[in-house]
């Protein structure tokens, strides 16, 4: 679901359930929401996550001195990529893998913080796979 900001026409909202398999010990009833900028697009994104979801990521990025929303906003946008890359290997169409290598690049470009060597080569390798 998008929606306007209010406040600038050109920055849309984009809210976003989080689902997860739980263990045992976690429990998705406590939700934070929690808002990031996504730093491939102008986008901001909205989400309704799991605390104890956040609090991994909290941790993750005091260990990897990371800004939390940095960390957060970075990792969806290498599981975008992910989810490209995913989408062009399923499909038969040269054209349509392609443009979903490139959506899957875009994902990438403006993640500075996360390491995205191997989902550049998964890139790579995908591509080369289809020709």
């Amino acid at each position: 679901m998008t929606t306007d900001t209010g406040t600038d026409p050109s920055r849309k909202y984009v809210i976003a359930p989080w689902t997860t398999e739980n263990t045992e010990d976690e429990d998705d009833s406590n939700l934070e929401i929690i808002t990031v900028e996504l730093p491939s697009r102008e986008l901001t994104v909205q989400l309704e996550a799991p605390t104890h979801i956040l609090d991994r990521i909290r941790e993750e990025s005091t260990d990897k001195d990371i800004p939390f929303t940095t960390l957060l906003g970075e990792k969806l946008e290498v599981n975008m990529a992910n989810v490209s890359i995913l989408a062009a290997q399923q499909t038969d169409s040269l054209t349509q893998t392609r443009d979903k290598l490139r959506e899957a690049q875009t994902y990438l470009n403006g993640v500075t913080e996360l390491t995205t060597e191997d989902t550049e080569q998964r890139i790579e390798e995908t591509w080369n796979n289809k020709l």
